[in-house]
């Protein structure tokens, strides 16, 4: 772990971005096709962790690969068993490293593209 994901003070103008999470569900189109949907719940403010070339290696051929990092400020809604939406690209939560230890704590989140059915 890099000195940067211990990292546990972050600046305001690193939040300048936000994430909204939520599930997916069944819509019914116009033309009577249930097409998965994603529903945002809620949103939050998020900023980008960046990994170093070392963790991009040792992450290859893990369930880690291709995967991004996020932290929020702590909120207990947040659990990997919702999806996130950053800038319109749905993604599903690997792991979320959850801090309520402190007033000012965050959760470090990491995630990694959605697969579409049917796209290749």
């Amino acid at each position: 772990m890099t000195q940067q994901l211990l990292k546990t003070n972050y600046q305001p103008y690193q939040f300048k971005k936000k994430a909204i999470f939520g599930t997916t569900s069944s819509v019914e189109n116009s033309a009577g096709v249930n097409i998965p949907t994603f529903v945002g719940q809620f949103t939050l403010h998020y900023a980008t962790i960046k990994n170093t070339i070392d963790q991009k290696y040792q992450a290859l051929g893990t369930k880690y690969e291709n995967t991004l990092i996020i932290a929020v400020k702590h909120d207990s809604r947040v659990n990997d068993s919702l999806e996130c939406q950053l800038d319109g690209i749905t993604h599903e939560i690997v792991d979320v490293s959850s801090d309520d230890s402190m007033y000012l704590s965050y959760d470090l989140i990491t995630i990694k593209k959605t697969k579409k059915v049917g796209v290749s």
